[in-house]
């Protein structure tokens, strides 16, 4: 017989605590109704503030919780008020004037920002001033160009003298021990290292470099116009090349009809980040894709020379270019004839 005292216990599920507040956490704007009042109903778990008419006895709609009173515009990002803010960047809400302007460019000069000592997917430099405070790495800051963690970015440009040491191969100021390396510098900007001596400006006799040798004008290989369409790295020795551009390509593909879709040697968004230079292309890939425009050029090519030749032939009135008549021999022209040999009469003298 099964009494009250015969049940399996089961766990007490207590209502669950709001979380508390996170310090670090993306302050939110009053709601896109709101006209200015000095205090709107303020929801912690759900960090947003509500409009009071949607309230039902003080509680979130969102989630039952109680709401507090708390002022509507705290981080004071709305010096001007809603009204001027949404008039500002012509939006009808607070919260789309507050994407536009996440979204604008910064008005601050670059060269006062810090940057981001990461290293991109190519190998160079990121260098980017896009780095951003996260909730869970309040002491560090990551970047979102190359998604690097740093707490000790590279100073700004304005940082640097004017009298600063300067990288001998792109003359920036951004320059760090390499310990590591086999010299004594590297520089953040170009990934070169070199020694002290470059670094603190004291110029190295460099050996005389020999006089280039003349150009032929007759020389084939010289070619003041270089095909655009192949890496310098790729060169043979009868043909110079250089590596093309984003416009290089772009003209290419445009000049063939192509879209990115037509193109089966990579994804049409790295062929279209190629165009628009955001990445180095791979030159294998590179010389791939430009043999692939080559080849389809050359089909087209071939295909509206057959069909020019279906075409003469099926015309019954093409007539036959004349050939004119091989000249007669000139009379008075020279002939070299062989001499006659000397007749012999079985050896015998």
């Amino acid at each position: 017989m099964l009494t009250h005292m015969s049940r399996p216990n089961r766990p007490l599920t207590a209502r669950p605590r709001p979380p508390l507040p996170d310090p670090h956490a993306r302050p939110s704007l009053p709601p896109a109704d709101w006209e200015g009042d000095d205090l709107v109903p303020w929801c912690w778990p759900c960090r947003r503030a509500w409009k009071p008419s949607s309230l039902d006895a003080g509680k979130c709609p969102n989630c039952g919780a109680a709401t507090v009173a708390r002022e509507a515009d705290p981080f004071d990002i709305l010096p001007g008020g809603a009204e001027a803010f949404r008039e500002e960047w012509d939006a009808e809400t607070v919260e789309a004037a507050r994407r536009k302007a996440e979204r604008a460019p910064t008005t601050t000069d670059p060269e006062t920002l810090d940057r981001c000592p990461g290293t991109k997917e190519t190998g160079e430099p990121c260098l980017s001033v896009r780095l951003q405070y996260r909730p869970a790495r309040p002491a560090e800051r990551k970047c979102d160009t190359c998604d690097t963690y740093t707490s000790t970015p590279v100073a700004p440009l304005a940082a640097f003298d004017a009298d600063a040491p300067r990288c001998p191969s792109c003359g920036g100021p951004r320059l760090v021990d390499a310990p590591r390396a086999a010299n004594a510098w590297k520089c953040l900007d170009c990934g070169e290292t070199f020694d002290d001596a470059v670094e603190a400006g004291v110029e190295e006799e460099a050996d005389p470099e020999p006089a280039p040798e003349p150009e032929d004008p007759d020389d084939p290989t010289e070619d003041d116009d270089p095909d655009p369409t192949m890496p310098r790295d790729l060169k043979t020795e009868t043909e110079t090349y250089r590596i093309p551009t984003g416009d290089d390509l772009r003209a290419l593909r445009e000049a063939l009809g192509l879209s990115l879709r037509d193109v089966p040697l990579a994804a049409g968004t790295t062929i279209g980040r190629w165009e628009r230079e955001e990445v180095a292309p791979r030159l294998d890939r590179l010389e791939e894709l430009v043999e692939y425009y080559r080849a389809v050029d050359a089909a087209r090519r071939a295909v509206r020379l057959d069909a020019a030749l279906g075409e003469l032939e099926d015309d019954p009135e093409a007539e036959e270019e004349p050939t004119e008549p091989e000249a007669d021999p000139d009379p008075f022209e020279w002939v070299e004839e062989p001499e006659p040999r000397a007749a012999t009469d079985g050896g015998r003298p």
